[in-house]
């Protein structure tokens, strides 16, 4: 009997370990990003245009904002570490106009800009040096785990024009002491079952 609440008492221990343990940070390489544009009270659309999407996280580009007849005002771009908004392929030069706010629900607040989500993936989100865009600061950027709020009202932007950022996100996949742990468990119901049995 004394044996068989031990293995009980270990098996629980083991159980709260994994629940306890951490995620494991990883990149964003292979994961699924979604985003929609906010401008004018509300999600932002544009007949003939492209103002959402989704697209799986390559290191390539995973989606262009675009106006209804172009211009392609920038490309997402996301890789392991970053998600990157590149104005390259616009021409000239212009500002993101002054709206009312379009969004502002979970710490998020959008005027005029953009929404990246995903699935509770986010467990930061800075500016990096390389970001060019004049005014662009901390104050532009809201995030959650599950949503980075970009908002560039008013600033302006060109053909040069770079806004990334560097993101930290966390796995699903448990660290190898979780799995351990996990194994573990396993082993020790097995062996109570056996006991049980015997």
């Amino acid at each position: 009997m004394r044996k068989l609440k031990y293995q009980i008492c270990m098996v629980i221990v083991g159980l709260l370990f994994i629940v306890a343990a951490p995620k494991a940070e990883a990149g964003l390489m292979g994961t699924t990003l979604d985003w929609q544009y906010y401008a004018y009270g509300g999600a932002y659309s544009y007949p003939g245009g492209t103002t959402n999407g989704s697209f799986t996280v390559t290191g390539g580009v995973g989606g262009s904002f675009i106006g209804v007849t172009g211009p392609y005002y920038f490309n997402i771009i996301a890789n392991d570490t970053q998600i990157i908004f590149d104005y390259s392929t616009y021409s000239g030069s212009n500002m993101w106009s002054a709206s009312g706010q379009s969004l502002n629900s979970g710490g998020l607040s959008i005027y005029n800009g953009i929404l990246i989500q995903s699935a509770n993936l986010f467990t930061s989100a800075s500016i990096d040096p390389s970001t060019n865009m004049a005014g662009f600061s901390a104050s532009n950027i809201t995030w959650n785990a599950g949503n980075i709020a970009i908002d560039w009202m008013g600033l302006s932007f060109d053909s040069s024009t770079r806004v990334v950022l560097n993101v930290a996100s966390s796995s699903a996949v448990p660290e190898p002491s979780t799995i351990l742990l996990l194994g573990s468990g396993f082993i020790g119901l097995a062996a109570m079952r056996r006991f049980r049995k015997g």
